[in-house]
Formats: C-alpha cells, structure tokens, sequence
C-alpha cells in the first residue's frame, strides 16, 4: 500500500448555513474512527471517518441553539449550548435522550 497514494485532506460542510463549527470530538467505535461536530447554529453531526474515504455523515440533529462544546463516548454525545444547558444525545440514533439542568 503506497502511503503517498492516500488522500491527506478531507473537507465536509457541516453547517448548512455556513456558521462555525465550533467543537469536534473523535473515538473510536469498535474500530470505526468517528467523527461529532457542533455548530453556532445548533448542529450535532457525527461522521465516520477514514484516511482513504473521507468522512462520511452518519446522524444529524438540531438542538436550535448553539453548540459551546460537547464530549462523547460510544453511547452519548454530551452537548453544552449556550443557554446553559446540557443536552445528552444518543450516539447511536442521534436522537434526544435528556435535557440536564434547568
């Protein structure tokens, strides 16, 4: 396998509106490396991701305020927004599980 055959960059537009990605996180998922991103304008993405592919968007939601920072593991995706509030996701389904704080 010739390493200088290998695409170094990979570009993916995160924000349909053009704002910030303004947090990422990778792990990796029983060997997959993935990929999450937040956004100014609510966006929670997660991609797989490889050298030779690229990324590739695997779930996408819209939490409707911006997205501070986030963590995640296998299972979850914590989400900080700007309205002081945390936001726990499903890794899996991208979907909502349960708003933490007030």
């Amino acid at each position: 396998h010739d390493l200088n055959t290998t695409k170094r960059c990979h570009t993916v537009e995160v924000s349909p509106d053009n704002m910030p990605v303004t947090c990422i996180r990778d792990y990796l998922d029983s060997d997959v490396h993935r990929v999450v991103s937040g956004t100014a304008d609510g966006w929670v993405k997660s991609y797989t991701f490889d050298l030779e592919e690229g990324l590739e968007e695997v779930s996408a939601i819209n939490l409707d305020s911006p997205i501070y920072s986030l963590d995640t593991s296998e299972n979850y995706h914590i989400c900080a927004l700007d309205t002081r509030q945390l936001k726990v996701l499903d890794a899996r389904r991208a979907e909502h599980v349960r708003d933490v704080g007030r």
